[in-house]
C-alpha cells in the first residue's frame, strides 16, 4: 500500500508539474529532473529534432565530463528507429552500461530515455516507475510537437494569405500606370504630328510619373525582400535633412495635383541625422503618398521635422519627422495594424482608391527600415482633421 500511495504521488507531482512546462527543450530538463528526483543516476533524454533530422541531447552530466559516448550514441539511434528497448539488461547492445528506452506517445516516438546502468538492469520497481513517468514525459511532448505543428500551420497559412495579397496587390497597382504609360504612348506613335507640343508633353509628363510610381514600388517589393530574408543592409553616413527633404519633395511633386505640400524645418540650424539616407528618403516619399491617398485634391500635407528628447529613452535626442494632413484620417479598425503588410483602407480618394501598396506595403517596409535605424514610428489622428504619421532617429548612432 505504501508503495502504491508512492507511485501515485509521484505521477501526480510529475504530470502535475507539466502543466506548467512550454516548449519540448524545456519538456526534456523538467523529464530529466523528474527521473533523478526518483533514482539517482545519470539520465539523457535525445529529442527528435525533425527539421534537422537528428536527435538534439538533453542530460543531468556534469560539465567538463558530459562527452556521451559513441556507443551510447548509436544505441539511442537503434532504439529510435526501431522504437525498441535496448542496452543493458537486453538482447540488442547488451554490453552496455546504459538502457534506452524509447519515448512513444499515440504510436509516434518522440525521442530516447538513456539510463545509466552500472550494476546492469534496474530494479523491476524502479524501472516501473521510470516507464510510467517516461509516458508523461512521451504525452507533454506530443503535446509540444501537436503545438508546434498548428502554429507552423498557421504561420504556413497566413503566409500564402500575405502571397496572394501580395500578389492581388501587385497586378492591381501595376496595371493602372501601366495602362497609362501604354495608352499615352501609344496615342503619340499614332498621332505624334496631330497633336500639339502642350499635349505631347502632357503625355510624356504622365509616362514619367507612371515610370517613376513603378519604379518605386519595385524598390519596395526588393526590399520588402531583403527585409524578409535578413538581407537589408543600412550605409550610414551623416546625411543633411535640407538635402533628405529636398530630394522627398522633388520626387512628390509630380503626385501632388493641386494639393497643397509645405515643409517645415528647425530654425536656425543645420540639422544633420546619421542615417541610410536612400532608405530614408523612401520612407518619407511612402508616407507622403500614403497621405496624398487620404487627402482630397484641394487638402494639405506637411513634412515637419523638429528636435526632440525622449523621456523614455535616457532624455536622448532624437530627430522628429511628421506627415501631416487634413484627410480622411486614419479608420479605428485600422489605427493598430497599419504598419503591418497589407492593410488597406476604403477611403482612398479618386484614381488612387484601392491601392493597398501605400498603406499595405509602403507604410510596412517603412516600419521595418526604422526599427533597423534603432528608431520609433507612430501614428494618430489629428484633433480636428486628418491623420500624422511621424518617426524618430536618434541624432547620435547607437555603438553596438
Amino acid at each position: 500500500l505504501e508503495k502504491m500511495q508512492k507511485y501515485t504521488d509521484t505521477m501526480y507531482r510529475v504530470s502535475r508539474g507539466y502543466l506548467n512546462v512550454s516548449g519540448v527543450k524545456q519538456v526534456a530538463k523538467y523529464g530529466v529532473e523528474c527521473l533523478e528526483h526518483i533514482h539517482s543516476g545519470t539520465y539523457i533524454i535525445f529529442v527528435d529534432h525533425r527539421k534537422e533530422g537528428r536527435r538534439v541531447p538533453y542530460s543531468n552530466m556534469e560539465e567538463g565530463n558530459d562527452r556521451i559516448p559513441d556507443e551510447v550514441l548509436k544505441a539511442s539511434e537503434w532504439c529510435f528507429r526501431q522504437s525498441v528497448r535496448c542496452g543493458a539488461g537486453t538482447e540488442d547492445y547488451p554490453d552496455l552500461d546504459w538502457q534506452m528506452l524509447p519515448l512513444v506517445s499515440k504510436g509516434i516516438t518522440y525521442g530516447v530515455l538513456a539510463i545509466r546502468c552500472p550494476q546492469g538492469e534496474l530494479p523491476d520497481g524502479i524501472r516501473n516507475t521510470m516507464e510510467a513517468v517516461l509516458s508523461l514525459i512521451a504525452i507533454a511532448m506530443d503535446r509540444e510537437f501537436a503545438g508546434q505543428a498548428e502554429h507552423e500551420s498557421r504561420m504556413a497559412s497566413e503566409q500564402e494569405r500575405m502571397r496572394n495579397n501580395l500578389l492581388r496587390s501587385i497586378s492591381h497597382d501595376l496595371r493602372t500606370p501601366l495602362a497609362g504609360i501604354t495608352g499615352s504612348a501609344s496615342f503619340l506613335l499614332e498621332s505624334y504630328e496631330e497633336i500639339d507640343k502642350e499635349s505631347r508633353e502632357t503625355l510624356l509628363r504622365d509616362i514619367t510619373n507612371d515610370s517613376a510610381w513603378l519604379a518605386r514600388m519595385v524598390d519596395n517589393l526588393l526590399n520588402m525582400t531583403r527585409i524578409q530574408e535578413g538581407r537589408l543592409k543600412l550605409h550610414y553616413a551623416d546625411e543633411v535633412v535640407d538635402d533628405i527633404v529636398s530630394e522627398v519633395n522633388r520626387r512628390v511633386q509630380p503626385r501632388l495635383g493641386d494639393r497643397i505640400f509645405r515643409i517645415g524645418m528647425p530654425e536656425g540650424e543645420c540639422l544633420s541625422v546619421p542615417m541610410d539616407g536612400q532608405l530614408i528618403i523612401q520612407v518619407l516619399v511612402n508616407m507622403v503618398e500614403n497621405s496624398i491617398k487620404h487627402t482630397e485634391e484641394s487638402g494639405h500635407i506637411d513634412l515637419l521635422v523638429s528636435c526632440v528628447k525622449m523621456e523614455t529613452r535616457q532624455n536622448l535626442p532624437y530627430a522628429r519627422f511628421a506627415v501631416v494632413d487634413d484627410g480622411s484620417g486614419i479608420p479605428q479598425n485600422i489605427q493598430e495594424h497599419m504598419f503591418d503588410s497589407f492593410v488597406t483602407s476604403d477611403t482612398q480618394k479618386g484614381a488612387d482608391r484601392g491601392r493597398g501598396m501605400g498603406m499595405g506595403l509602403g507604410l510596412s517596409i517603412a516600419s521595418e527600415i526604422i526599427k533597423f535605424h534603432n528608431g520609433m514610428i507612430g501614428s494618430y489622428n489629428n484633433e480636428t482633421k486628418g491623420a500624422t504619421v511621424y518617426f524618430l532617429l536618434p541624432l547620435e548612432r547607437s555603438k553596438s
